[in-house]
């Protein structure tokens, strides 16, 4: 027979306050006026990139590509192309983007610990 798990008071308040703290990102715009402005802007860009020129996950690109194809070389840029699927997916924009950064910055975050 398993016990409920009880999770003490002040637990829950840290959760919270911290879920609160992180959702003040959540309608920023995803274009490089937040705290992370290049990191969030690479990432937008490539998401753009991805919406714009189609969704291979392969061949990311850039904005300052000059007159080539722009391919970057990266890491596997995931959350680029969650960005990206989003619009196709819940018919959203910019919230849905904010959403996959702030719960990225959160796994990542966790992840360090």
């Amino acid at each position: 027979m398993s016990l409920p798990i009880r999770f003490p008071r002040w637990g829950v308040a840290i959760v919270m306050l911290a879920a609160a703290v992180w959702a003040v990102d959540l309608w920023r715009p995803f274009d490089g006026r937040t705290r992370n402005s290049w990191r969030e802007a690479d990432d937008a860009a490539v998401a753009r990139n991805f919406y714009r020129e189609g969704m291979n996950v392969l061949y990311p690109r850039i904005d300052w590509r000059g007159s080539g194809p722009g391919y970057a070389e990266m890491e596997f840029p995931v959350l680029s192309w969650t960005m990206a699927a989003g619009p196709y997916l819940f018919h959203g924009g910019s919230i849905f983007c904010s959403i996959c950064g702030t719960e990225a910055k959160s796994v990542t975050k966790r992840a360090g610990q």
